[in-house]
């Protein structure tokens, strides 16, 4: 029973995690889209890419700062790679 639990435990954690970072790319998703009118194909396998919620939420952060697409890829771009922060 108790490795049932322990199972059960953690399949809910991995559904939390797996749920909070598609919530988090949806809303990115629709906020791109409502301020520059599309998502990028390349920028949107970038977001798709990152795996990290804070990288996710620095991402949503510069959104309300850069001035064009060009930029926005610059930051996801540099999201993405894992020594960047």
């Amino acid at each position: 029973m108790r490795g049932l639990l322990a199972h059960m435990g953690m399949a809910l954690e991995i559904g939390i995690y797996l749920g909070t970072h598609d919530g988090m790319r949806r809303v990115l998703f629709k906020q791109i889209a409502r301020r520059f009118g599309n998502v990028p194909p390349t920028i949107r396998q970038k977001i798709e890419e990152i795996t990290d919620t804070k990288r996710l939420d620095r991402i949503a952060v510069e959104l309300l700062k850069v001035e064009n697409l060009k930029q926005l890829n610059q930051v996801v771009t540099h999201h993405q790679r894992e020594d960047f922060w």
